[in-house]
Protein backbone atom coordinates (compact mmCIF):
# COMPACT_ATOMS: atom_id res chain seq x y z
CA UNK A 1 0.00 0.00 0.00
CA UNK A 2 1.22 3.50 -0.77
CA UNK A 3 0.74 6.90 0.83
CA UNK A 4 -2.34 8.79 -0.37
CA UNK A 5 -0.42 12.04 -0.60
CA UNK A 6 3.07 11.25 -1.91
CA UNK A 7 2.91 7.61 -3.04
CA UNK A 8 5.73 6.42 -0.75
CA UNK A 9 5.59 3.04 1.00
CA UNK A 10 3.77 2.74 4.32
CA UNK A 11 5.04 1.27 7.58
CA UNK A 12 2.33 0.51 10.19
CA UNK A 13 0.01 2.87 8.30
CA UNK A 14 2.50 5.77 8.31
CA UNK A 15 4.36 7.17 5.31
CA UNK A 16 8.08 6.33 5.16
CA UNK A 17 8.85 9.79 3.73
CA UNK A 18 9.65 11.90 6.80
CA UNK A 19 8.78 15.13 4.91
CA UNK A 20 5.22 13.96 4.23
CA UNK A 21 2.51 14.92 6.76
CA UNK A 22 1.32 11.31 6.69
CA UNK A 23 4.61 10.26 8.30
CA UNK A 24 3.08 11.51 11.59
CA UNK A 25 -0.57 10.73 10.84
CA UNK A 26 -2.45 7.63 9.74
CA UNK A 27 -3.80 7.56 6.19
CA UNK A 28 -7.33 7.95 7.56
CA UNK A 29 -6.42 11.21 9.34
CA UNK A 30 -7.52 14.36 7.49
CA UNK A 31 -4.57 16.36 8.92
CA UNK A 32 -2.33 14.65 6.36
CA UNK A 33 -4.15 16.59 3.64
CA UNK A 34 -4.63 19.86 5.57
CA UNK A 35 -2.10 21.95 3.63
CA UNK A 36 -2.54 20.22 0.25
CA UNK A 37 -3.76 22.67 -2.46
CA UNK A 38 -6.10 20.08 -4.00
CA UNK A 39 -7.95 19.50 -0.72
CA UNK A 40 -8.95 22.93 0.67
CA UNK A 41 -11.81 21.32 2.62
CA UNK A 42 -9.19 19.85 5.00
CA UNK A 43 -7.55 23.21 5.79
CA UNK A 44 -8.73 23.22 9.42
CA UNK A 45 -8.75 19.47 9.90
CA UNK A 46 -8.49 17.97 13.36
CA UNK A 47 -6.32 14.94 13.99
CA UNK A 48 -8.31 11.73 14.45
CA UNK A 49 -5.33 9.43 15.02
CA UNK A 50 -4.13 10.79 18.35
CA UNK A 51 -4.12 8.40 21.24
CA UNK A 52 -2.60 5.10 22.17
CA UNK A 53 -2.16 2.42 19.52
CA UNK A 54 -2.37 -1.10 20.95
CA UNK A 55 -0.64 -4.00 19.19
CA UNK A 56 -1.26 -7.56 20.41
CA UNK A 57 1.36 -10.10 19.35
CA UNK A 58 2.00 -13.78 19.98
CA UNK A 59 2.56 -15.07 23.56
CA UNK A 60 0.34 -12.31 25.00
CA UNK A 61 2.92 -9.65 24.14
CA UNK A 62 1.11 -6.31 24.12
CA UNK A 63 2.68 -3.09 22.90
CA UNK A 64 1.10 0.31 23.51
CA UNK A 65 2.47 3.15 21.41
CA UNK A 66 1.74 6.77 22.21
CA UNK A 67 3.57 9.15 19.91
CA UNK A 68 7.27 8.30 20.02
CA UNK A 69 7.14 6.29 23.23
CA UNK A 70 5.58 3.06 24.31
CA UNK A 71 5.15 0.25 26.81
CA UNK A 72 5.34 -3.52 26.48
CA UNK A 73 3.95 -6.31 28.61
CA UNK A 74 3.73 -10.09 28.34
CA UNK A 75 3.23 -13.23 30.35
CA UNK A 76 6.70 -14.55 29.46
CA UNK A 77 8.41 -13.96 32.82
CA UNK A 78 8.71 -16.86 35.23
CA UNK A 79 8.58 -16.91 39.03
CA UNK A 80 11.26 -18.95 40.83
CA UNK A 81 10.20 -22.00 42.76
CA UNK A 82 11.00 -20.94 46.33
CA UNK A 83 11.40 -24.55 47.43
CA UNK A 84 14.36 -24.98 45.08
CA UNK A 85 16.90 -22.20 45.63
CA UNK A 86 19.05 -23.29 42.64
CA UNK A 87 16.08 -22.56 40.41
CA UNK A 88 16.27 -18.84 41.28
CA UNK A 89 19.50 -18.22 39.32
CA UNK A 90 18.14 -19.92 36.19
CA UNK A 91 14.85 -18.03 36.41
CA UNK A 92 16.71 -14.74 36.92
CA UNK A 93 18.84 -15.42 33.81
CA UNK A 94 15.76 -16.39 31.79
CA UNK A 95 13.83 -13.29 32.91
CA UNK A 96 16.82 -11.06 32.07
CA UNK A 97 16.89 -12.50 28.55
CA UNK A 98 13.12 -11.91 28.24
CA UNK A 99 13.59 -8.31 29.42
CA UNK A 100 16.19 -7.80 26.68
CA UNK A 101 13.97 -9.31 24.02
CA UNK A 102 10.97 -7.23 25.10
CA UNK A 103 13.12 -4.07 25.03
CA UNK A 104 14.21 -4.84 21.48
CA UNK A 105 10.63 -5.53 20.34
CA UNK A 106 9.47 -2.23 21.87
CA UNK A 107 12.37 -0.30 20.32
CA UNK A 108 11.53 -1.78 16.93
CA UNK A 109 7.84 -0.86 17.28
CA UNK A 110 8.66 2.70 18.39
CA UNK A 111 11.00 3.21 15.44
CA UNK A 112 8.48 2.06 12.86
CA UNK A 113 9.44 -1.57 12.24
CA UNK A 114 6.42 -3.69 11.29
CA UNK A 115 6.35 -5.92 14.38
CA UNK A 116 3.19 -7.61 13.12
CA UNK A 117 4.86 -8.97 9.99
CA UNK A 118 5.27 -12.72 9.56
CA UNK A 119 9.06 -12.40 9.53
CA UNK A 120 9.12 -10.44 12.80
CA UNK A 121 6.75 -12.87 14.52
CA UNK A 122 8.94 -15.78 13.37
CA UNK A 123 11.97 -13.96 14.79
CA UNK A 124 10.20 -13.70 18.16
CA UNK A 125 9.54 -17.45 18.11
CA UNK A 126 13.18 -18.17 17.26
CA UNK A 127 14.43 -15.87 20.03
CA UNK A 128 12.13 -17.46 22.59
CA UNK A 129 13.32 -20.92 21.60
CA UNK A 130 16.96 -19.82 21.92
CA UNK A 131 16.31 -18.26 25.33
CA UNK A 132 14.61 -21.45 26.56
CA UNK A 133 17.46 -23.61 25.28
CA UNK A 134 20.24 -21.47 26.73
CA UNK A 135 19.08 -20.41 30.19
Amino acid sequence: MNCLRCGSDLVRGLCKDATCPFSDHLQSCPVGLSDHPQFPEYENAVCVCLGVRRIALTHDIVIELDGGSGNISSNLHETPNEAIMEDADEVRDYNSAIDGMESLILACACSGVDVESTAFLEAIETALEAISNNT
